[in-house]
């Protein structure tokens, strides 16, 4: 058994966003000021019986700003700290087995691994709503695989799956409500449209490697 943890913590500061202004639609980068991420990596690797190979990594992050200052518009700023980094999910957990032989013309593999990760923020205003940020989520990612290599490893033929429940999930959202809302919707905070850019579907594919 082979097992590493890992604890950090960073310190930003000077910190700057690249964001989308709904409203003109322009993306701009703005200073959000300063930003603490802390966190803890684990991974566990073990072996029960020759053949087998079995691993469970678990990440845990934190990542606040400590300072982020909100143009209010009117020659004002507001330090709204404590929102979350956007794109910094909580937590990840992936489990992994592969089985493994040799035979007389070379050796094969074959697993697979599943992979659980949290939602995360698209905006340093942490404004989007819930049932976006929900679509974030990885509630069970599964990819499969199965490797033969030559004894001499000068050739490798790997069938791959990946995605192959076809999990639907959001890579990023953007607000669309200027487009098509009216008044009455734009200003209503009860309503709201997002353009979703998906995560990839599900695929399956065959990759042949050689060494000169």
């Amino acid at each position: 058994m082979r097992a590493n943890i890992a604890a950090f913590i960073d310190k930003y500061t000077n910190l700057q966003v690249i964001q989308l202004d709904t409203t003109t639609q322009d993306v701009i980068t703005t200073n959000a000021g300063a930003a603490r991420v802390g966190g803890v990596e684990t991974d566990i690797e073990g072996a029960p019986v020759r053949w087998l190979t079995l691993g469970l990594k678990y990440d845990y992050l934190d990542s606040r700003f400590t300072q982020f200052l909100i143009n209010n518009g009117d020659g004002t700023f507001t330090n709204d700290a404590g929102h979350k980094v956007p794109f910094t999910p909580t937590h990840r957990v992936t489990a992994s087995v592969e089985a493994h032989t040799d035979f007389a013309i070379g050796a094969i593999a074959v697993g697979g691994d599943y992979t659980y990760r949290s939602t995360q923020e698209f905006t340093a205003e942490n404004d989007t709503p819930q049932a976006i940020r929900d679509l974030t989520a990885w509630r069970g990612l599964i990819n499969l695989h199965a490797l033969w290599s030559s004894n001499d490893d000068r050739w490798e033929l790997l069938l791959w799956g990946k995605n192959i429940t076809n999990l639907h999930y959001a890579v990023y959202a953007q607000s669309a409500e200027v487009y098509i809302a009216n008044g009455a919707e734009f200003f209503d905070p009860s309503k709201y449209l997002y353009e979703i850019q998906p995560g990839p579907f599900r695929s399956f594919g065959v990759t042949l490697r050689t060494k000169f």
